[in-house]
């Protein structure tokens, strides 16, 4: 007798520490993360907008006939790879992603092409960064993600090169 009481009770602990278990899983690493939208521009060339039902890309080419060539993609979030998550865990951890408005290098004057502007809206708030240099760490990881998360197939399209996007600005 004593030994099915002893069973039951272990039994019931068991069930109960699974179920605590799974719901602090879901809590920590999927609920924050589904509202962490990203939206980037580089001028009228190139955008990238990440919200909850998936991806959209856009891309425009100069064609052999010197005209333009718009590309533009819709990927099901379904359709996305983890990095989505990661990308999401990693801005909603990293405190650079909770300032107000981030202009990169604000003294610099550049003649060229706008620089890139990225809108994120973590939850209710809303952060505009303006990258000009290329120079920070935080957004080469941000777009090191981005990158992975872009399909394989459609790389050569919508693949972001941040590398082009350096100023020297000790260049006179």
């Amino acid at each position: 007798m004593n030994v099915n009481k002893i069973m039951k009770k272990i039994i019931i602990i068991y069930i109960i520490l699974l179920i605590i278990n799974n719901n602090c899983k879901c809590q920590v690493s999927w609920e924050e993360c589904y509202d962490i939208q990203i939206q980037i521009e580089e001028g009228s060339d190139w955008a990238f907008r990440l919200f909850q039902e998936g991806l959209i890309c856009k891309s425009t080419f100069i064609n052999d006939n010197y005209t333009f060539k718009e590309y533009i993609d819709f990927f099901p979030l379904d359709s996305l790879n983890i990095n989505v998550y990661k990308l999401k865990l990693f801005i909603a951890n990293n405190s650079f992603f909770y300032k107000d408005t981030i202009i990169d290098q604000p003294g610099i004057i550049i003649s060229g092409p706008p620089p890139l502007k990225i809108s994120i809206i973590n939850n209710d708030n809303l952060i505009i960064i303006y990258w000009v240099d290329g120079k920070c760490e935080e957004l080469q990881t941000f777009f090191d993600y981005i990158n992975e998360i872009i399909p394989d197939s459609k790389k050569n399209l919508y693949h972001f090169n941040y590398n082009d996007k350096i100023i020297d600005i000790n260049q006179k």
